[in-house]
């Protein structure tokens, strides 16, 4: 498992944020993919992310994405059946390696987790048994045109290293990818360093991400900070 996942690191890295970054693990929930009938990359804004890593001494940990955008698109389908998402987070960080984390939402529902909702206005996946179950993923919503909620109860499928963030300026890029059926469509933000905190909490013994005031990025190309 620790191979596979530093094979899926380096690919996220080697990749640098290109369009298709956020199918690195959408390619893992479906088999034998098809091209999309639909593609587009949305740029949107965004309230808040935060990233809480106690793992070493109380192995907790958590994130929150919060956006209230009427850019926001879910797709058309309305089958539990054929909806998932990939979330990527990258915090790119001036003089230093990359950061990056990445989460699996699978498709469908099972009688602890999946998706309970998927109709016109709303998708939604829940899975109680955070971090536990198919995902550390505790719950997702895209409401149609008007918001995207995101948490989670660790640091991703593919593990985002906090602890190794140092201080000092960076952004942090995330893309939000749903893949609806035949569409495929991903949503892209980035949190500037003047908008982002990084303060040491619990006694010393963790760390906290927090940002705001997330950017739209139309092209969902993310540069690296200069």
């Amino acid at each position: 498992m620790a191979k596979s996942l530093n094979v899926l690191r380096m690919m996220v890295r080697g990749l640098r944020f290109a369009p298709a970054w956020g199918l690195v693990l959408g390619g893992m929930l479906l088999v034998g993919v098809v091209t999309p009938v639909r593609a587009d990359n949305i740029g949107i804004s965004a309230r808040k992310l935060v990233v809480i890593d106690k793992l070493e001494f109380l192995n907790k940990a958590a994130v929150r994405l919060l956006s209230l955008d009427p850019r926001i698109d879910k797709g058309s389908g309305t089958s539990a059946a054929n909806i998932g998402a990939t979330v990527d987070i990258n915090i790119e960080a001036f003089n230093h390696p990359p950061i990056a984390g990445a989460y699996n939402i699978p498709q469908g529902f099972s009688e602890t987790a999946g998706w309970r909702v998927n109709n016109g206005t709303l998708a939604k996946y829940v899975n109680p048994g955070a971090p536990g179950g198919p995902t550390q993923v505790h719950v997702a919503a895209i409401g149609q045109a008007a918001f995207l909620k995101f948490s989670a109860k660790g640091l991703g499928d593919l593990p985002m290293p906090l602890s190794d963030l140092r201080f000092g300026p960076f952004d942090v890029q995330v893309r939000f990818t749903v893949l609806n059926g035949d569409e495929t469509i991903t949503h892209c933000t980035v949190f500037h360093s003047a908008s982002c905190s990084f303060p040491v909490i619990a006694n010393g013994t963790g760390h906290k991400l927090q940002c705001s005031d997330g950017q739209p990025v139309s092209d969902c190309v993310f540069p690296p900070l200069n």
